[in-house]
């Protein structure tokens, strides 16, 4: 399903682990339209990581599947970097806030 800080899908991750259903994050990245928002901006910042790496490590942490795209030799170790840290749990929230029900489109 659709999931990004845009749109969290909390009903249905809720429904989804109540039925023992793994889910697959599509469009993790938003099409990198958040990659600039303030928030982003500052935990990533916070982190020293790149906003990719802080919507990804959000998903993660949300135990959801992410299959990000890694067009580069820098994006799939930025990806295997992601299992080096953690967000805080008032940081996941703060992404989380963020959710506007929006598709990318």
């Amino acid at each position: 399903i659709e999931v990004h800080p845009y749109i969290t899908q909390n009903d249905i991750i809720k429904w989804c682990n109540e039925q023992h259903i793994q889910i697959i994050s599509y469009s993790p990245l938003a099409k990198s339209k958040l990659f600039k928002h303030p928030i982003i901006q500052k935990l990533s910042q916070k982190y020293k990581r790149t906003p990719a790496q802080i919507m990804l490590k959000w998903q993660l942490q949300r135990e959801l599947l992410v299959i990000p795209k890694a067009s580069s030799i820098n994006h799939q170790k930025e990806n295997i970097d992601l299992y080096t840290f953690m967000l805080e749990n008032n940081d996941l929230n703060l992404i989380s806030s963020l959710n506007k029900n929006a598709h990318c489109k």
